[in-house]
């Protein structure tokens, strides 16, 4: 071939503007006139082209088909990939409210706590949040009632959490949130829930959303919710603090973690119960 397409270069001169069809007709050329001065006849051409069409078109086709089988097998992976994508994205976020799911707190919770077991300038604290007066509106008006004071209770937490804070939904679609905050100091607590009770006090008194009655007809319709608040740090205790050799181990964190959670949920509690006390209405 070296010496065929030395033959062409020098025939030719200006090799480099062939195109490769015109390059490929040449060479056919002259692989044809060598073969006729070895004494090969034109029906031998004949018969070996045909047979080499055969083979190339055979491997074409083997070609072909092996091509349509990685193109779907792509297409079955790339599939996969956004189900699982989708997947995930239910397990880690609750799809009505967009806030995180009682697996991502568990998950992310944990991680609070070993960082502040590892270093103790690492300050978090959790923070319960309880909506009121939606189970009053489940009972009195009916579900879509409550899921509308629901959302407004989740838009306004999502409003009023900053860049380094996360807020989840807890109990699989119950009115209780909660939040990350990394800083477990009073006064950040403090500020956290004056800027939501101002957020959730704006949306209660601009947003009035179309709801579907029991009749069936849709009313603009005035909702109002509220909400109770407990809140934990997660600072160790002093027995906390004497920690084995695995300062971070798992069996501590998940001691730490059911004693912030009970603590929290029991100064939610006092919180309702204040509320209870000073209205004479249910928290609930």
């Amino acid at each position: 071939m070296s010496k065929t397409v030395g033959t062409i270069n020098n025939g030719i001169g200006d090799f480099g503007r062939l195109s490769g069809a015109q390059f490929t007709r040449l060479v056919m050329q002259e692989e044809l006139k060598g073969a006729l001065r070895k004494g090969v006849t034109y029906n031998e051409l004949f018969n070996a082209l045909k047979d080499a069409q055969r083979k190339n078109a055979k491997l074409e086709n083997m070609i072909g088909r092996h091509r349509r089988v990685i193109d779907k097998q792509d297409k079955t992976i790339k599939r996969l990939q956004e189900e699982k994508e989708k997947l995930k994205s239910k397990v880690l976020a609750d799809a009505f409210t967009g806030a995180g799911s009682q697996a991502k707190f568990d998950a992310d919770f944990e991680t609070a706590i070993a960082d502040r077991l590892r270093d103790s300038s690492r300050e978090s604290g959790i923070l319960i949040i309880d909506g009121r007066g939606v189970k009053a509106l489940n009972d009195t008006m009916g579900r879509n009632f409550g899921d509308v004071a629901i959302k407004r209770l989740a838009d306004a937490i999502g409003k009023t959490i900053r860049k380094n804070e996360h807020f989840y939904r807890l109990n699989g679609g119950a009115d209780e949130f909660a939040v990350i905050i990394d800083n477990s100091d009073e006064k950040a607590v403090e500020n956290f829930i004056k800027r939501l009770e101002g957020i959730l006090s704006r949306l209660n008194m601009n947003e009035k959303p179309i709801v579907k009655y029991s009749d069936g007809c849709n009313r603009i319709t005035e909702i109002k919710v509220g909400f109770s608040w407990g809140f934990c740090s997660t600072e160790p205790t002093s027995d906390e603090r004497q920690s084995p050799r695995d300062a971070a181990g798992r069996s501590k964190i998940l001691h730490m973690k059911e004693r912030i959670l009970r603590t929290a949920m029991d100064k939610l509690n006092e919180d309702k119960e204040r509320y209870k006390n000073s209205t004479g209405a249910q928290p609930g």
